[in-house]
């Protein structure tokens, strides 16, 4: 219950949803990608929901973090069985209904909505990056492309390992900073 309005907390729910979903598809294009990303907020979201004493989400989102690492174990650079969309949809929803589920105990209702956004805070900047860069060329932004952020430091010379490593670095700073 983010808003007094009932209409508006169902509209802001299904663009999460929706939101999520494809940023975890948008983000499975490096090895690795989506599978350590959703391992990284899986574990985070345990934290916080363990913590709150919330066994349900604390159990699913355990569940997902030892399943995206064990997928993890083969999809690491170089990949040898890759997610796919329907595994990326997967995930995004598990974690787009774990982050509306969780209900962080943190102070005034600003904070507590901080929180998914924070942990989310990678695959939005790279959606909306790749977003805003295809319309602006008038492309579709549905159409596959190499526009991502992990696309644009291998153009800046780093390898597909540095990148990986690099994404997955700067994320754990974004969320611990």
């Amino acid at each position: 219950q983010a808003f007094s309005n009932q209409a508006l907390n169902y509209a802001v729910t299904i663009i999460w949803i929706v939101g999520i979903c494809n940023s975890i598809n948008f983000f499975d294009n490096l090895d690795g990608g989506a599978s350590g990303t959703v391992a990284v907020i899986s574990i985070f979201l345990f934290a916080i929901a363990f913590n709150q004493g919330q066994s349900l989400v604390s159990a699913l989102a355990v569940v997902t973090a030892g399943a995206t690492l064990g997928f993890l174990i083969w999809n690491k650079v170089p990949a040898k069985i890759y997610m796919g969309d329907a595994g990326a949809l997967f995930l995004g929803i598990i974690i787009a209904v774990l982050t509306i589920r969780l209900d962080p105990e943190v102070g005034p209702q600003s904070r507590a909505l901080a929180i998914p956004l924070l942990l989310m805070a990678v695959p939005i900047l790279d959606t909306t990056t790749v977003v805003i860069s295809r319309l602006s060329r008038g492309i579709s932004p549905f159409t596959g492309g190499r526009d991502h952020l992990s696309h644009r430091l291998m153009r800046k010379g780093l390898g597909r390992k540095a990148t990986a490593g690099n994404g997955s670095s700067f994320w754990l700073c974004c969320l611990f900073c």
